[in-house]
């Protein structure tokens, strides 16, 4: 039994196609923290975004590429609501890796006296 849960630890992860409302890459899997590696490389994956959001008329600030600590960051923070609050793409070890920051719940409505 506790080969067979090794096995399934160790296998790949599968391909993932949307998180949070926004489409990966094609060939991204997901990864045990919580972040995705990216099929393509930084600079297209931060492309591939660019599009997406362009083409969905979604209002968002893109934070241009820019490193920190070895590690580069591109950031595109949603403006309007949406499933999603950010979306981050860095490179680091020689890998992309994408984390989409999901958006807060809906705060209840106050009731009024």
């Amino acid at each position: 039994m506790l080969v067979a849960a090794g096995l399934l630890a160790a296998a790949p992860a599968a391909d993932a196609r949307e998180l949070h409302g926004v489409p990966l890459p094609s060939g991204t899997r997901a990864l045990d923290r919580g972040d995705q590696e990216s099929g393509l490389n930084f600079r297209k994956t931060v492309d591939f975004y660019r599009r997406y959001l362009k083409r969905a008329g979604l209002p968002h600030d893109e934070v241009r590429p820019y490193r920190h600590r070895g590690v580069v960051v591109a950031r595109f923070v949603a403006r309007a609501s949406a499933p999603w609050a950010a979306i981050h793409v860095f490179w680091t070890r020689g890998r992309t890796r994408i984390y989409v920051v999901p958006a807060p719940p809906p705060t209840p409505a106050r009731p009024t006296s």
